[in-house]
């Protein structure tokens, strides 16, 4: 019932998907003291901008521009996955699987610059995406490289996601060295020019400080308690398992459709690997659900029987809710 609800192309399920956002937001709205997470500690100067102009200025704003990102982001991500046929049907699966888990830590769901980094990471992929029967790579590896520099100006360590275009330019057949040059000069020009702004206002030494002690930052790390552990366990086994059907699935579709799946899967990865260094944390969550939100509809597809999918999808939707009441 709930998975055949949500899994189709009415307007009624996008509503409730909507719905289901705004009650995995709900916490925000209902009077948190501190609304900014300390994953903004220090911070971009545009995304000081952004906050101070009108979105950190109250509990509400802080609140309502963090929901307005994650739908958007996830409208965006179900709208890449439905125009390149990753999945055999048309719903908001992926936009619910998406909020469900990026939503699950408190922390990380508070206003802060990651959010608008995976917008615009998203961005960037449906133009890796949509460059693939283009004659120009080049231009395609430049535009989505601008992308990530501009997520780059909120959020600085999202540069450290470079090495995934790369690769997702490689698995597209996107890559030469003409390519690469185009990708690192598109990541660049954000910062070639704010850096020539703050240069121009005698403020260039300040600025690159600014980047270093961003890039350096150690956010620290997460103190998890026992239903946190449990909560990423489950998590994490489900994903896995996901994964691996999805790519059991990748070898009877089309080699353009498994090549997509292919950049999905190191962009997981490469998530699960950087939480591990000192210079990452909890705040990785969004980022890694871009991907894990994919394959866990895709694994939810793949179970040949509704009892299963209903359980399945039962599961993943009790345990956000769990973490909401608890506060991880």
């Amino acid at each position: 019932m709930l998975y055949r609800l949500f899994n189709s192309n009415h307007l009624l399920s996008v509503i409730l998907v909507l719905l289901t956002a705004t009650a995995l937001w709900l916490r925000l709205f209902l009077g948190e003291v501190v609304f900014f997470s300390h994953l903004d500690n220090p911070s971009m100067p545009l995304w000081d901008f952004f906050t101070g102009a009108w979105s950190g200025k109250t509990v509400f704003t802080a609140a309502f521009t963090t929901l307005v990102l994650a739908v958007l982001s996830g409208l965006l991500l179900n709208q890449l996955v439905l125009r390149y046929s990753l999945l055999g049907k048309q719903s908001p699966l992926v936009l619910l699987a998406f909020l469900l888990l990026a939503s699950g830590f408190l922390s990380v769901q508070k206003l802060n610059p990651v959010w608008p980094f995976v917008l615009f990471l998203v961005l960037a992929l449906r133009v890796l995406f949509g460059g693939v029967q283009r004659k120009n790579p080049a231009l395609v590896c430049f535009d989505a490289g601008f992308l990530l520099g501009l997520g780059g100006l909120f959020y600085v360590k999202g540069l450290f996601f470079f090495p995934f275009l790369l690769i997702a330019a490689g698995i597209l057949r996107q890559a030469s060295f003409r390519s690469f040059v185009a990708l690192l000069l598109g990541v660049l020009l954000p910062f070639i020019l704010s850096g020539a702004w703050y240069l121009f206002h005698d403020q260039g030494q300040w600025f690159y400080e600014l980047l270093l002690e961003n890039l350096m930052a150690n956010p620290g790390q997460y103190k998890h308690e026992l239903f946190s552990r449990i909560y990423l366990l489950v998590l994490v086994l489900g994903i896995a398992v996901a994964m691996l059907a999805s790519a059991r699935r990748t070898a009877q579709q089309k080699i353009v459709v498994r090549r997509y799946y292919r950049v999905l899967f190191w962009l997981l990865l490469l998530c699960t690997g950087a939480v591990l260094s000192p210079f990452f944390s909890v705040e990785l969550l969004p980022i890694a659900a871009v991907s894990a939100s994919v394959l866990v509809a895709n694994g939810l597809d793949l179970f040949r029987k509704p009892f299963w999918q209903e359980l399945a999808l039962l599961l993943l939707v009790g345990l956000s809710a769990a973490a909401q009441l608890l506060s991880l």
